[in-house]
């Protein structure tokens, strides 16, 4: 555990570097790109799907370095528990980012057009929950009706809430968060996969993000009620200490 604490701080210690650096030489992105043949439509038309690739790889690290930032100050504020919930977030980047690595330009695109299908979610919400806008609910439609989009979304496989992911057969199929951290797992012997960091790491980091009961252990340890935050520092994987109610000593 230390050297991997030593590890991610020498790794984010080069990231917030390379944020200056970056600053400094004014690099400029390269033009979106066509996306991979499997993103296209059967029978070419004149429009066909792209892939902003520069900016996908530079905000997901530019997103990793902002959110390393902020945890420190929360750290630095006494806000242990609100950065804990934002080392979930950096979790979910990180991890994200190494399951790109696997298949760069197939799932940088992937996820790029994946933005297709929340939007399509969003345009749904809007007709559902503004009708009050007829002008909001006409572009939302506008969208839904949209033939290159509706092909796109299809050849996505996924949902507004999952990526996708190729299989044997190279056919797309829907993956989560769960999905993507047990392919980057160890392989058992049953062939069944095991994620330490998704079982243990995001899990133990979720009841922050989630405010659970075991999110205010901080506040169970004190005596007098307090708005501010909690003097007391809170250990990483501390035990839980919940009120033991109906277990009350004799």
């Amino acid at each position: 555990m230390a050297n991997n604490r030593a590890e991610a701080e020498r790794v984010h210690g080069v990231l917030q570097t390379l944020a200056a650096r970056v600053a400094a030489e004014r690099i400029y992105f390269r033009d979106p790109v066509r996306a991979q043949e499997r993103f296209q439509a059967p029978i070419p038309t004149q429009r066909y799907a792209v892939s902003d690739r520069d900016r996908v790889v530079c905000g997901l690290v530019a997103k990793a370095t902002q959110t390393h930032a902020a945890i420190g100050l929360l750290a630095k504020g006494n806000l242990a528990q609100d950065a804990l919930a934002l080392a979930r977030v950096m979790m979910e980047n990180v991890f994200s980012v190494s399951w790109i690595l696997q298949e760069p330009e197939f799932r940088t695109d992937l996820f790029f057009l994946s933005s297709t299908l929340f939007r399509r979610h969003l345009a749904e919400l809007v007709i559902t929950h503004y009708t009050h806008r007829p002008d909001a609910v006409a572009r939302a439609k506008k969208l839904l009706e949209d033939e290159h989009a509706v092909d796109l979304a299809t050849r996505l496989a996924g949902s507004w809430d999952k990526w996708a992911r190729r299989d044997e057969d190279g056919r797309l199929v829907p993956i989560g968060a769960r999905g993507i951290f047990l392919d980057l797992g160890v392989k058992l012997a049953d062939g069944t996969k095991q994620s330490f960091a998704y079982e243990v790491m995001y899990f133990a980091h979720s009841h922050q993000i989630h405010s659970t009961a075991d999110s205010l252990d901080a506040i169970y340890r004190q005596e007098l009620c307090t708005l501010s935050p909690p003097v007391a520092r809170r250990q990483l994987l501390s035990p839980v200490v919940l009120p033991q109610i109906g277990m009350l000593p004799d």
